[in-house]
């Protein structure tokens, strides 16, 4: 149980770094493509699409279990990342970053999913607050890391190197985990 935990907390933290080095450039990303006005339509629709995929993730959840849905989402990012990266076209970058969008936000739901079952037994305030204090510290060495990449690259260049942050993010998945069983997961209703 420890030992997966603290696979869950490097998992959070790779994660993490990689959302943290896009999150401050994508909207001037996106305007590089676009007319600064429609990106916060982008940012709506894309909002609009994790919350339909929120009311559809127990569902893919129980189908594939959570382990695969993880890895899953993380081969999204990753190609999206790539798509961000190297694409040209309005065409490309804009699927692609609703697909990043709705990926990294599912993935937080599913970490989320880890590190309640592998606190089963334990002081769970104590197992998050070391979580969100991995993932937080990711954020800022990210922030750090980013500028000086920017600055001797372009905003493809931190696309690129987020991407071998979600590679890494991913073996984890292929290799541990193995044996992490699945809670029965349920919908719940949000109109109660």
């Amino acid at each position: 149980m420890e030992k997966n935990r603290k696979i869950i907390y490097l998992a959070g933290f790779l994660f993490s770094v990689t959302l943290a080095l896009t999150s401050y450039i994508n909207s001037s990303f996106l305007e590089t493509y676009i007319n600064e006005y429609y990106v916060s339509a982008i940012y709506i629709i894309s909002s609009i699409i994790t919350i339909w995929g929120f009311f559809k993730m127990p569902k893919v959840l129980t189908h594939l279990g959570n382990r695969f849905t993880a890895f899953m989402f993380g081969t999204l990012i990753l190609l999206s990342l790539i798509l961000l990266a190297t694409g040209n076209s309005i065409f490309i970058i804009i699927p692609a970053f609703v697909m990043y969008f709705l990926s990294t936000n599912l993935i937080i739901a599913s970490l989320d999913i880890f590190i309640e079952d592998f606190s089963k037994n334990s002081t769970i305030g104590k197992i998050r607050g070391t979580y969100l204090m991995i993932i937080n510290s990711a954020w800022v060495i990210a922030q750090v890391v980013s500028g000086s990449i920017i600055a001797k690259t372009s905003f493809q260049g931190i696309y690129l190197f987020s991407a071998s942050f979600i590679i890494l993010f991913l073996l984890i998945f292929i290799f541990f985990l193995r044996n992490f069983k699945d809670p029965k997961y349920k919908k719940v209703s949000v109109l109660k």
